[in-house]
Formats: C-alpha cells, structure tokens, sequence
C-alpha cells in the first residue's frame, strides 16, 4: 500500500488512488504469468467492488469514465498484454466465452457479474452488447420439428417448476418465453458472428436462439 502513501483501507481512497494503482499494477507485472494474472485479476476485482460509489457514474454524459485512460491486462486467446479500454470488450456470458474472437482483446476479468462497473469506471463495454450473430440454416426437417415439440410441450411444466425454484422472481417472465418459444430441427446450422461490421468468427453450431423472433433452432 506503499504507493498510495499513509491511507491504509480501501474504503479512504479516492479516483486518483486507485488511478496511480492500476498504473502500478502494469508496472509490478509487465509481463505476467500465472500467479501474477491471478494477483492482477484480484486487484482488478478489488477495484471494481471499492471504487467510490458517487463517483461511478458518468454526470450528465459529459465526462468520461474515470479509468478509461487506463490500460488493463487483456487476453486475445494466444497473448496477454496491457491494452487501452477503448480496445477491450469484458465476457459477461458464459454462452460466449467458448467462441474464438478473432483479433479481439478481452478484459483479464470475466463472468463476474460486473459489466455496468466495468463500462462506468474503465469504458469496457460488455461482448454481448456488441456481438451479433447470423444464423445460416438448412433445411427444416418437418417430422423431427413435431416430434419435439410434442417432447417439449409434455415437459414445459417441469422445467417452468425447475426454473420458479431456481429463480423464483423470474417466474412470470420465464412462462411467457417458454409458451411463447417455437421449436424447430433443422438440417444444419452455422452461425456468424460480427462485432461492428468485422466478422470475428463462423462455426457449425448444435443449437441456436433467435431471441428475436422467439424461435430455438436445433440441429
């Protein structure tokens, strides 16, 4: 705590201290490995979790993140090194985190819960908010379509007491998708995904939702 002088918990210290320590954190571990991405994931962690409340949000959208000038650790799925926010995107599913992102840095911290935190203290915004995905379908096998619709209609209300005990402020939300989502087998499926107008990445898929129209493609 040597670098942000006599103060001595994480509550007293202000933007600029934890400005000097994320700064610091690059110059403890150019280079890290192992131990040291773990320390760094801690100390980003921390961070998140401590930054002064009144301070996270930007005031009327006339100022910038406090951090965004900050360079983090992030990984691109070969490399790690410290890139600008603006750079970044942080994983906030788990769906996504198994697609490989062509030339896309991803913040060192991920599937914490923290995408708000993370865009308004460093300006990372979340993949999902900028990821979109096409999907490329064959042909819709007709019978398998009407077998499984039937397989799902029978257990729809196993899952739905599943899903009220899992999480039961969600009940009412949950029975609207599930009555109102189709079913549909299809020959084969792949999916694009774009972030802006980059194609980062095609790939055969077992199963895809269009939340959009409401409809769960399977292969």
């Amino acid at each position: 705590m040597k670098v942000i002088g006599t103060r001595s918990e994480f509550c007293e210290l202000n933007i600029t201290d934890w400005k000097r320590l994320a700064t610091y954190i690059k110059e403890r571990f150019p280079s890290p490995q192992g131990d040291e991405i773990d320390k760094t994931n801690k100390f980003y962690r921390k961070l998140l979790d401590e930054f002064p409340k009144d301070k996270e949000k930007v005031k009327e959208q006339q100022m910038k993140p406090p951090l965004s000038d900050v360079e983090v650790l992030a990984y691109d799925g070969s490399r790690w090194a410290y890139k600008k926010s603006e750079e970044c995107l942080y994983m906030d599913k788990p769906e996504y985190q198994d697609i490989p992102l062509k030339d896309q840095w991803l913040f060192s911290l991920r599937l914490e819960k923290k995408p708000e935190k993370c865009k308004d203290i460093f300006g990372i915004k979340s993949l999902s908010e900028v990821l979109k995905e096409e999907s490329l379908l064959g042909c819709i096998n007709i019978e398998l379509t009407e077998q499984l619709v039937r397989w799902f209609e029978h257990r729809q209300p196993f899952i739905l007491a599943r899903l009220s005990f899992e999480r039961p402020k969600s009940r009412d939300e949950d029975t609207h998708r599930l009555k109102k989502l189709n079913i549909k087998c299809v020959e084969s499926l792949k999916v694009k995904y774009w972030i802006k107008d980059t194609e980062v990445n095609e790939r055969e898929e077992s199963a895809f939702l269009d939340s959009k129209q409401a409809v769960l493609y399977i292969v």
